[in-house]
């Protein structure tokens, strides 16, 4: 009741979060002071798609402030830009024409009343009815060819969208996690629309939709909630334990607890992007054992170690790991504890 949703398509529907109608919370998105606890890059990527959507759909409050001027110069070329209009050309797709739509309804109108003056002319039979009946006849297969025209022009309009859509798509090379989320599902929305496979489709790419669907969604952003809605027209008895999800992709929220959250200064992660090799690096920490963990898009552990903090520095080889994002849980002598974000690219 009274509920907005958002939809890219016929096929996903998803509730948009709430209005960012706080003017303070919108230019603090736009100059990039916004900042959450935890996620840092993912939130913000989160937030920017938003407020990015509601100016460039609200052209008034674009212009109404010069922070919004810039944000959205600044962001012309990068991944929200090309999201949003590879999202907004989705919607094209299934938006039709009205005034064709209209048209094509008048042409029905008007065939079903050309059919029945025919039945009548057959059943009277009055003079030169059989040249009326032609004629009639004649204006029925017009009207059902501009019926036909209209589709044709439709589908046009249709599949030109769907080909923009996927361009803009595929301008998405790099990003933080909720973008790259979101260019993996239109993808999918996008060739599932055009195989025409239906559900065998989804059951074809079940492992990297539900990879999506499994994470947790102040990480993952709204492509989780799509994710999900095509697993569940697969199996639609999975739940979600977004607590525990969230827990362990690295939410940790510590009502009474001594350790210590700390900065990149502390504990540095080099290179980040990395190839062969990360190179942990402690500061100011001496003493006990340090513990890594590296968790993949499924929060499944990939490499687990520990080691003397006295030390200072652990080399860890992840060659063996494929290209992608991670999230890596540096635990230093328990007393500080670092979780960020890892990624691998070749």
């Amino acid at each position: 009741m009274n509920n907005t949703f958002y939809c890219s398509s016929s096929t996903v529907c998803s509730s948009q979060p709430p209005a960012l109608t706080d003017s303070v919370l919108n230019v603090m998105i736009a100059n990039g002071t916004l900042e959450s606890e935890e996620y840092v890059e993912e939130s913000r990527a989160i937030a920017e798609e938003y407020l990015y959507r509601e100016l460039a759909d609200d052209s008034v409050l674009w212009f109404s402030d010069s922070t919004y001027i810039q944000f959205m110069e600044n962001n012309q070329d990068e991944p929200v830009a090309y999201l949003y209009d590879a999202e907004e050309y989705l919607r094209a797709a299934f938006t039709y024409d009205s005034t064709l739509m209209a048209l094509v309804d008048s042409c029905n109108l008007q065939i079903t009343a050309l059919t029945d003056s025919i039945e009548k002319l057959e059943e009277n039979q009055p003079a030169g009815w059989e040249v009326i009946r032609d004629q009639v006849l004649y204006t029925i297969e017009f009207l059902n060819q501009t019926i036909h025209n209209i589709y044709i022009q439709q589908e046009a309009i249709f599949n030109d969208n769907l080909a923009n859509a996927e361009l803009q798509n595929n301008y998405v090379v790099n990003g933080e996690l909720p973008e790259l989320n979101s260019t993996y599902m239109n993808e999918m929305e996008i060739y599932y629309i055009e195989t025409d496979e239906g559900l065998q489709y989804i059951n074809n790419n079940y492992p990297g939709i539900f990879a999506i669907a499994s994470q947790c969604p102040y990480v993952g952003g709204e492509a989780v909630e799509r994710a999900r809605t095509y697993i569940a027209l697969i199996n639609d008895s999975i739940s979600y334990d977004d607590a525990n999800i969230c827990l362990q992709s690295g939410v940790y929220r510590f009502a009474n607890d001594a350790t210590e959250k700390i900065t990149s200064s502390d504990i540095k992660i080099i290179p980040n992007p990395a190839n062969d090799k990360v190179t942990i690096q402690l500061t100011g920490i001496e003493e006990g054992i340090c513990r890594i963990q590296i968790r993949n898009f499924l929060n499944e552990i990939v490499y687990d170690d520990v080691f003397d903090c006295k030390k200072q520095k652990h080399i860890i080889n992840v060659s063996n790991l494929s290209q992608g994002i991670y999230s890596i849980n540096v635990n230093a002598a328990n007393k500080k504890s670092l979780i960020s974000k890892l990624i691998i690219a070749r």
